[in-house]
């Protein structure tokens, strides 16, 4: 007989962490509404050195623009029938991976803005998209309820991950590489062993689940979203992993939360609360809230740069970007 998988059911009566900023953030703009080409921006990423940000819309347009220099460094062209739902840049860097309507995954050389690889494997929008630690394997997840594991060198999908009964709409590897986990809107979230392709544990809440990340020391799996577009529960799930008791929650958002960004050192966490137009800053460590900006519509994703010092947010068309004192 083949062992269950381990699993959590968790009531919403988790233990409830502190809302109240110990000390509250200030944002200052830093620049005006940043307008990607065509369409609106859905999502956005910084680069691991925070240099770079990459956006990309709902007509295909992906770009990646220099903070500093304030210019577009590179522009990804071929996706124009694609709606862009997720980016993320390979931890050097150098590649930049997105995930589209068109039902692909795509790699690209960001100094020459060629593209690298297409995973078309799947039935669905491609929604999130996660380079392993060592940046040898890229995850993608899909609303076709599946996700997959590829790897870059031999260009060939390593484990196709099926057990969600719904779209899967975040993807996080742990920070050893040896993890990676899939939340959906069946209401898991999904530990996979990324060696094997086996599913190590599961957790289900009450409401749709849209993001994912792991705290640098892979010790905590924080998850958000909650039902469209206004949710009943609305909160941050903060689960312990060694311990694997009630996950405590982030109480404040009034909407479902679409994206969830970790500071470096794990110390910060932004999220976005879609229609109720705020993104919001987390101190994790003393578990209550930093901060709260009103953007005036919605907001559908938002990064925080490894320094924890710009904030990007997404809503309206384009992207804004805020310092964070």
């Amino acid at each position: 007989m083949r062992a269950a998988l381990p699993r959590l059911i968790v009531p919403l009566a988790a233990a409830l962490l502190a809302t109240g900023p110990a000390r509250a953030a200030e944002f200052e703009k830093k620049s005006s509404e940043i307008l990607f080409g065509a369409g609106a921006v859905y999502p956005v990423a910084f680069s691991p050195d925070g240099k770079w940000i990459a956006a990309g819309t709902d007509r295909g347009r992906l770009k990646v623009w220099d903070i500093e220099g304030r210019k577009f460094v590179a522009d990804l062209k071929g996706l124009e029938d694609s709606l862009l739902w997720a980016v993320a840049f390979s931890p050097d860097g150098k590649l930049l991976a997105s995930g589209g309507s068109d039902n692909t995954a795509r790699v690209w050389d960001v100094a020459t803005s060629k593209e690298l690889t297409k995973i078309d494997t799947f039935g669905d929008r491609v929604t999130g998209v996660a380079f392993s630690p060592d940046g040898k394997t890229l995850a993608a997840c899909s609303n076709d309820g599946t996700a997959v594991l590829f790897d870059l060198g031999a260009k060939k999908v390593k484990f196709t991950l099926k057990k969600h009964t719904d779209a899967v709409r975040g993807v996080a590897f742990a920070p050893d590489g040896k993890s990676v986990a899939t939340a959906g809107k069946d209401k898991q979230v999904l530990v996979w062993n990324a060696e094997t392709g086996k599913p190590r544990l599961g957790v289900t809440f009450g409401e749709i689940l849209y993001s994912c990340v792991f705290t640098p020391d892979g010790k905590q799996l924080i998850v958000a979203g909650g039902e469209e577009f206004r949710g009943k529960d609305n909160s941050i799930k903060v689960i312990d992993l060694e311990k694997k008791g009630q996950p405590a929650l982030f109480k404040g958002h009034t909407s479902s939360i679409w994206s969830l960004s970790l500071t470096a050192d794990g110390k910060t966490l932004a999220s976005s609360g879609y229609h109720d137009q705020t993104a919001r800053l987390w101190d994790v460590g003393g578990k209550s809230s930093q901060g709260v900006l009103k953007a005036g519509d919605d907001v559908r994703n938002v990064a925080i740069s490894p320094d924890g010092k710009t904030l990007a947010v997404v809503s309206g068309t384009g992207v804004t970007l805020w310092s964070v004192k």
